[in-house]
């Protein structure tokens, strides 16, 4: 058992003893059938992730080719020369540091091919190429690479409506028209839903306890809680991309998993199993 709390850290286990009325043994089993459970989560969110940037971003775009008051450019030229004007100080510097990258890997890449270049042509006793040719071959950097690099968060943040946090609220608004075809009933309803999926993202990839909640005392309310807000993520997903859910669904063996993972019973029956190899092995 100490092997197991020196590899999970007891600061992390601190929510679980509380879980665990404070039983060391059973806190451990319930962090790890947990944990395999909240991995469910990943594929879920990055779907809800990549549908969300894509339509707003499809906004954008649609935006600068039909409205006249729009700037006459493409989207990579709006992110890279227009778009800070319209963001908050958050934004200013996430759009900045996507753009940063985005150069960076772009330089990185066409370094390496120029010097690959370079070498391939020693080797064969050929005249050194010209870099302007060689970096004729190499793609430079487009609005997907900048879409790629921008955090969920930056996206989410796109609707809020405190005009504190987002000053720009009223401009993004006017673009951000009829999103999702209007499957959520409000932007702020569709804010509030990403937001929370935000929130969850995040602890979720800082290994935190998201099955927490109010009223959540036992192992079992736990299972509970996680299952409601897997449902709940689904249902966003079927918003944000009906024909997304209906593919992911079928891939996922969605159902069968959800009966596997989610089941009272075998949720107790697995704690039971893991109980008993703790106490056999000492580890």
């Amino acid at each position: 058992m100490i092997n197991n709390i020196q590899c999970i850290s007891e600061s992390r286990l601190s929510p679980y003893m509380l879980l665990c009325k404070g039983d060391k043994l059973e806190a451990i089993c319930v962090y790890t059938a947990l944990q395999h459970r909240s991995a469910l989560y990943f594929t879920i969110i990055q779907e809800i992730e990549i549908a969300f940037r894509n339509e707003l971003s499809s906004k954008i775009e649609i935006w600068l080719k039909n409205s006249l008051s729009s700037p006459t450019t493409d989207l990579y030229d709006f992110f890279k020369n227009h778009m800070l004007m319209y963001l908050s100080k958050e934004g200013q510097k996430q759009l900045q540091k996507a753009l940063s990258d985005v150069q960076l890997n772009y330089s990185n890449k066409l370094q390496k091919t120029i010097t690959k270049a370079r070498q391939k042509a020693l080797k064969k006793g050929l005249p050194e190429p010209i870099a302007q040719d060689i970096s004729n071959k190499v793609n430079p950097p487009n609005h997907n690479d900048i879409i790629s690099h921008l955090t969920f968060g930056f996206w989410v943040y796109l609707l809020e409506q405190d005009k504190q946090k987002n000053p720009n609220y009223q401009f993004w608004a006017n673009i951000f028209e009829d999103l999702f075809e209007g499957r959520f009933s409000t932007n702020l309803n569709l804010f509030t839903r990403m937001k929370d999926v935000l929130r969850f993202r995040n602890n979720l990839y800082h290994q935190e306890a998201v099955w927490k909640g109010a009223n959540i005392n036992t192992p079992l309310k736990a299972l509970q809680n996680l299952e409601t807000k897997f449902n709940n993520f689904l249902e966003h997903l079927n918003k944000l991309s009906p024909y997304r859910f209906a593919l992911v669904e079928k891939s996922y063996h969605l159902n069968k998993m959800k009966s596997q993972l989610f089941d009272h019973q075998a949720f107790t029956s697995e704690l039971a199993e893991l109980k008993s190899l703790l106490e056999i092995n000492r580890i």
